[in-house]
């Protein structure tokens, strides 16, 4: 899950994960209806990780 913060670009949350593993994107987007109740912020919806590749997501953390 992302959070975005800017007054000029992005903002809102998004949650990324793999459009493949069709439990995850069930379970995510029950997560998204959920906290479009608590009316946080704008929902960005669910992006497939396999279209939007993130670093982060695709090669882990390394600890130093």
């Amino acid at each position: 899950m992302h959070v975005n913060s800017s007054e000029y670009e992005a903002n809102g949350y998004e949650i990324y994960c793999d459009f493949n593993n069709k439990n995850t994107v069930k379970l995510f987007n029950s997560i998204l209806k959920q906290l479009d109740k608590l009316d946080y912020s704008i929902n960005r919806g669910l992006l497939d990780t396999n279209e939007t590749p993130l670093y982060v997501i695709a090669k882990g953390i390394k600890k130093v």
